[in-house]
């Protein structure tokens, strides 16, 4: 009985500070209760989240993939019904890098289409201060003949910039935007030259003004023939190449919406397929790789 008046007279005495005790348990326990419950949710809506995300990325891989395949074999449809021809193509989608290559690693002898590429290592020395457009080159100045290259492919104009920039140097430069020329025998990679009209038009080699500058060049030519003679309705931005028994278009397709990278490599005997007989092979292959691009 002591005990219990003893226990009875503490509590009172105490009372107070135990239901200040009591009171900071509880909402210790209440906080800890809700901040776990809160990172449950967070750390489940955060893997939700992620799992969401990776379930959108391997959809959209697999629908890139089912692109590619589909434009893959939309050209070779085109390119199985010619014989004793080497046809390469390189097909790439500038905006998210859907690419398709056929024989794109196979070196060809490069023609003129290397001449964008001249340009381009000149352009960007004169961003440098190296060059300009002024200075005197034979019997005119740089701006005459980077048109006469271009536009008009005059070899002329083409030595002059070689004997400029020299042969070493447009492979260095080749190998500082990341693809190959061999410069011994004008060798150049359907996909390599593929991927600097990519680069080019996404203005990562040039300023925009040389950029557009280039680009106005490779609007109007001396043959609009290939590339652009096909049925596909859209701006082209390109440089025919041709040399005894290669002939190439490589090229720039924008049709206001889509744009696309594109290079046609042909090498065969005369006797099988003439210059001017390989134009249809051009276009029924401009317009395959086109159409399955733009299937939605």
């Amino acid at each position: 009985m002591i005990n219990g008046i003893i226990f009875t007279i503490v509590v009172k005495r105490y009372l107070k500070l135990i239901i200040i005790i009591a009171v900071v348990l509880i909402l210790i326990l209440s906080a800890s209760f809700i901040y776990f419950k809160k990172n449950n949710a967070n750390n489940s809506s955060s893997n939700t989240k992620q799992s969401d995300q990776s379930d959108k990325d391997a959809e959209a891989k697999r629908k890139s993939e089912a692109r590619e395949e589909n434009i893959n074999l939309a050209i070779k449809k085109v390119i199985v019904k010619y014989d004793n021809i080497d046809i390469a193509v390189s097909f790439e989608d500038i905006d998210n890098g859907d690419s398709t290559n056929i024989l794109g690693d196979k070196l060809f002898i490069a023609a003129s289409t290397v001449k964008i590429i001249v340009a381009t290592d000149f352009l960007e020395q004169m961003q440098d201060g190296k060059y300009g457009m002024n200075m005197k080159m034979g019997n005119h100045d740089a701006n005459y003949h980077l048109e006469q290259m271009v536009s008009q492919s005059n070899n002329d104009s083409w030595a002059l910039f070689n004997n400029l920039l020299s042969f070493a140097g447009e492979e260095q430069y080749a190998k500082k935007i990341g693809i190959t020329y061999v410069s011994s025998n004008n060798s150049i990679k359907p996909n390599d030259i593929n991927a600097f009209l990519g680069k080019l038009y996404r203005g990562e080699l040039l300023n925009k003004e040389n950029t557009d500058l280039l680009l106005s060049l490779m609007r109007v030519t001396h043959d609009d023939r290939y590339l652009p003679g096909s049925a596909v309705k859209a701006n082209y931005y390109h440089k025919t190449g041709k040399y005894e028994a290669y002939v190439h278009d490589v090229g720039i397709i924008d049709d206001g919406t889509h744009k696309y990278a594109i290079s046609i490599f042909t090498d065969a005997q005369y006797k099988d397929y003439t210059i001017d007989g390989r134009i249809p092979i051009f276009h029924e292959i401009v317009e395959a790789a086109y159409a399955a691009a733009n299937i939605n």
